[in-house]
């Protein structure tokens, strides 16, 4: 373990003050003063929750996303804020994940490499499009630097204080992004089978297995009140939106110019056909027997429509879907490819940088499968946590914004993974560590 200088010049919080002042000026210069697309959903449900009601039958029945964001933004329609107060709010959490990404590191790497890397993810500029909006991506990669970091510290020194308010911190992450719930999932089966047989653990393994095993139930219990909520309109257990149909319905598509990224599909049918591209009235013409037939449906009932149509669409073409799950891993890190949309030579730049971020991951990869028995618990948990979100994000309709809440968590896992691996066989061949 390496510790975190002390003085004026080893306080992360202003060491990287510049960050924040930078993103101030980009929501001062880029912010719009009246909402577009998910913006509207996140103020409608927040004015909802202080209706007395999340989900209003009487108007849009849609769980489409959990409460954490609307909840964070209630002061905000409570009080009639000027909207420009949720970009100032994303741009102290995108100084706060470089903060907590510096503090990750120090706790894997010398100060110079932490700096650096920390640096890296402050300027990285493809994560900077949501910071001036009602958007919930500058929150949410705030919550992931938090989180790796509680539970770093709960493997290094664990205490029930931070046990309990990391687990919370797991339940706002996924009231913030629902995709988290399924991680929280998978990550109970994994360590709960681990904690069931931590007697053939190693002391420290064993300790650090009972305390996810903790956090995960606190995590539960942090989300238990919006899920008993969802029971109650659904009538179906661990319910925590209701998007996931169409999103998959999209990423199903068996036609050969689609590639399987999201369509808002019932709103393009609105709009006249003669504002449309050739491509989208194709586009519409595929997918006319499906939409008519999800139409009959309305609020969670319409979700269960398009997951039906999901399922057959993969079960009638699964190398099709094979192939959209490749295209979305394009679209992760390169926002290509797009079906019906003529290509920018701006996508070079993303193309670029996140090509080292490839390589990286690849090389990290390798070494840790061919290197898996050197790494301990809290290793493989990072692992787990990434891998698991990564799977289920390629398996629906994905963006680049969902590659980019995750790259200083990546950032940390390549850095240990490569880390640890060039460590041991420096020891193994010279007889001594270089750290």
């Amino acid at each position: 373990m390496t510790h975190i200088k002390r003085g004026a010049f080893g306080n992360p919080w202003l060491v990287f003050l510049p960050f924040l002042l930078l993103y101030v000026v980009i929501v001062f210069l880029f912010h719009r003063d009246a909402l577009e697309g998910d913006e509207l959903r996140y103020y409608m449900f927040a004015e909802n929750i202080l209706d007395g009601s999340y989900y209003k039958p009487e108007g849009i029945q849609r769980l489409w996303n959990g409460p954490g964001y609307p909840l964070l933004i209630v002061p905000i329609v409570l009080f009639k804020l000027p909207f420009i107060t949720a970009g100032l709010m994303n741009a102290f959490f995108q100084y706060a994940s470089v903060v907590y990404l510096y503090k990750n590191l120090r706790l894997l790497t010398r100060y110079k490499a932490a700096l650096g890397l920390s640096v890296f993810w402050g300027l990285y500029f493809l994560a900077y499009e949501e910071i001036p909006d009602m958007l919930t991506e500058p929150l949410t990669v705030f919550l992931i630097t938090l989180f790796v970091y509680g539970v770093h510290k709960i493997y290094l020194q664990p205490r029930r204080r931070d046990i309990i308010l990391t687990g919370l911190l797991f339940a706002f992450l996924i009231l913030t992004k629902v995709i988290f719930g399924y991680v929280w999932l998978l990550l109970l089966g994994i360590f709960g089978a681990i904690f069931l047989l931590r007697k053939k653990l190693q002391p420290a393994s064993q300790i650090f297995s009972k305390n996810i095993s903790f956090l995960l139930l606190v995590a539960l219990i942090g989300i238990s009140p919006y899920l008993i909520y969802t029971y109650t309109i659904s009538r179906k257990v661990f319910m925590l939106a209701d998007s996931g149909g169409m999103s998959l319905y999209c990423m199903s598509t068996p036609f050969e110019k689609e590639y399987g990224n999201w369509f808002n599909l019932p709103v393009m049918r609105t709009r006249d056909s003669s504002t449309l591209s050739e491509g989208y009235r194709e586009l519409l013409r595929n997918h006319k027997p499906a939409m008519d037939y999800v139409d009959k449906f309305e609020g969670l009932e319409r979700d269960q429509a398009y997951k039906e149509l999901a399922f057959k669409n993969i079960r009638n073409h699964p190398v099709k879907y094979v192939r959209n799950i490749i295209s979305n891993a394009g679209r992760l890190l390169f926002n290509f490819p797009v079906s019906y949309q003529v290509q920018s030579d701006k996508a070079m730049i993303r193309i670029v940088l996140n090509s080292f971020f490839l390589v990286g991951i690849l090389a990290a990869l390798f070494i840790y499968i061919y290197r898996f028995r050197l790494y301990n618990l809290f290793d493989h948990y990072l692992s787990s946590f990434i891998g698991f979100y990564f799977g289920i994000t390629l398996l629906l309709s994905a963006y680049p914004r969902f590659f980019n809440v995750m790259v200083p968590i990546l950032i940390c896992w390549i850095m240990l993974v490569i880390g640890r691996g060039v460590q041991v066989t420096w020891r193994k061949k010279n007889g001594s560590l270089i750290s």
